[in-house]
């Protein structure tokens, strides 16, 4: 390695690592357990690729834990430039809002990091694209990790939104028939989704 190609590389890390300190400093719609904190986008994703690699080896051993792992870490990468959104009462506009702001944040990502570090834009295009099980294994893992915050925080996130039982739990019925559509080969984790909805809902009130 030549002095240019570290001066280079090393700008490149430190690139790299920007956009890492910035995800850290995303909040999301979710409270810690005192009801009080928010939680980060790194928080969440941490708390993502531990549950789902560890779901992937209990229940499903062929598949690739390490690209589990691998798109777990990337999967709300583009929250860094997009923000998160709040879902729970989303309508269609806001979803399609959603939507513009993260294509516009791949291609963001895309160009600065194409070049440098390709893996990183690869793996969220591949993510998103959902062809592979590991990625529709995370983006349905993904979907019951919300409701371990609210059970932790016994519904300070539903009570802050205003969101009462009845709202919550039209709102998870659909988000089952969703599901459906990318992760009925997943039934362990849509039973699992199911109880843990069940639970987080005996601490919202009507």
């Amino acid at each position: 390695m030549t002095d240019l190609e570290a001066e280079n590389t090393a700008d490149d890390i430190i690139q790299l690592a920007q956009l890492a300190l910035l995800f850290g400093r995303t909040p999301r719609a979710t409270f810690h357990e005192d009801g009080k904190r928010i939680e980060s986008d790194t928080d969440h994703t941490v708390m993502l690729s531990l549950v789902a690699c560890g779901l992937a080896q209990k229940y499903y051993p062929k598949l690739d834990i390490g690209l589990v792992a691998q798109f777990a870490m990337v999967h709300d990468l583009v929250e860094a430039y997009a923000g998160d959104t709040l879902t729970l009462k989303i309508d269609a506009a806001g979803k399609r809002g959603k939507e513009r702001r993260e294509q516009a944040a791949l291609k963001r990502i895309e160009a600065e990091f194409s070049q440098s570090f390709p893996l990183i834009p690869a793996l969220l295009k591949r993510y998103e694209e959902r062809k592979e099980p590991e990625a529709r294994f995370v983006k349905a893992v993904d979907k019951i990790i919300p409701k371990t915050t609210h059970i932790l925080n016994k519904g300070a996130t539903l009570r802050a939104q205003k969101i009462k039982k009845h709202e919550a739990e039209a709102t998870y019925k659909q988000q089952g028939k969703d599901m459906l559509a990318y992760a009925g080969e997943f039934k362990e984790i849509l039973t699992i989704r199911e109880e843990l909805v069940l639970r987080m809902l005996q601490s919202v009130e009507d």
